[in-house]
């Protein structure tokens, strides 16, 4: 999918049709974060302040099979003080505690009476993945008949957002990227466009870390935390870049910095190194991040010569020998 063709549902994260996988370990504030969610779609606002959500609001289905109704309506006005809304007349509604089972049959009788209902949603939010589905999470026929009997709610371009949980880590986990700790067969994260994966982070109690781990439609966006505020009937989800991100994107600022410092914004690679005090492996990353962005370009003749960008269109390039 070419850049111009991408409609995005939450920008960079999700695009609109996808069927995305939100999975992490109890407690880890899945809930909670699927319901902020739904309030940010449903009123067009940006995601933590930060992901743009398509403008316009969207309407949306939320179908919880864990929580009762009084329980969600009470997170849902937490959540919607916290951003400062009111959670009233948005387009948002709730199915609560139905057994409802994403089967062929139970698809059609869903779709059925959001019809009889007169709502057609833009998004389906569903928690979990295992109360809807039916058989062997593990077994990839299972996984594959799951996938096939969704489709009828796929189609008009609906965005499928399933929360789901983490296997739990052992020693030989230890280092295992998170995108292979989902719950079940790969079949299921191999059946998805986008996925989030929420894990403590360092430990802490009130932070998730969240990551980025899959997006078809092109790069995963970097990693960040979410800090939960809770204070008294009030629940808020703040924005915080990670340590290595804030890092990183100190180190792009300098390489750009010194970059616009430079005759024709141009230097060469060991020049960067000299001034900057950076590793050439460290560097060769920063570099990379940025000509994936666009932000720099490099030469293809000349060996190691970067040209910062003006107004997204790069400078002519001239050779600079090594």
């Amino acid at each position: 999918m070419n850049a111009q063709s991408r409609k995005w549902l939450i920008e960079p994260l999700i695009c609109a049709g996808d069927r995305v996988l939100v999975f992490g370990e109890s407690g880890h504030f899945k809930s909670w974060l699927l319901l902020h969610l739904a309030l940010h779609l449903s009123t067009g606002q940006p995601w933590f302040d930060k992901f743009e959500c398509g403008g316009a609001p969207k309407k949306v289905l939320v179908i919880d099979a864990e929580m009762s109704r009084q329980q969600l309506r009470s997170r849902i006005m937490r959540l919607a003080k916290g951003i400062g809304i009111n959670s009233d007349d948005l387009p948002l509604e709730f199915i609560s505690r139905e057994n409802l089972i994403f089967t062929e049959d139970g698809v059609q009788r869903l779709c059925t009476a959001l019809n009889d209902r007169g709502f057609d949603p833009d998004v389906v939010l569903v928690d979990t993945f295992r109360r809807v589905f039916t058989g062997n999470e593990n077994e990839a026929k299972d996984v594959n008949a799951f996938w096939r009997d969704i489709e009828p709610l796929n189609r008009a371009g609906r965005t499928l957002i399933f929360v789901h949980h983490m296997k739990k880590p052992n020693k030989k986990m230890q280092s295992a990227e998170l995108i292979h700790r989902a719950s079940g067969s790969t079949d299921i994260i191999a059946g998805v466009d986008s996925s989030l994966a929420i894990s403590r982070s360092n430990g802490t109690r009130d932070i998730g870390f969240i990551q980025h781990v899959k997006c078809r439609a092109g790069e995963e966006y970097e990693a960040f935390n979410v800090k939960f505020v809770e204070d008294n009937d009030t629940v808020r989800f703040v924005y915080e870049a990670t340590r290595s991100v804030a890092a990183s994107q100190e180190r792009k600022h300098k390489v750009l910095q010194f970059l616009d410092s430079q005759p024709d914004k141009r230097a060469h690679k060991k020049a960067l190194i000299t001034h900057l005090q950076m590793s050439s492996e460290t560097l060769d990353k920063v570099l990379q991040e940025l000509g994936n962005s666009q932000s720099i370009f490099q030469q293809k003749k000349g060996k190691y010569t970067w040209v910062h960008l003006i107004n997204n269109q790069p400078l002519t390039p001239t050779k600079v020998e090594v």
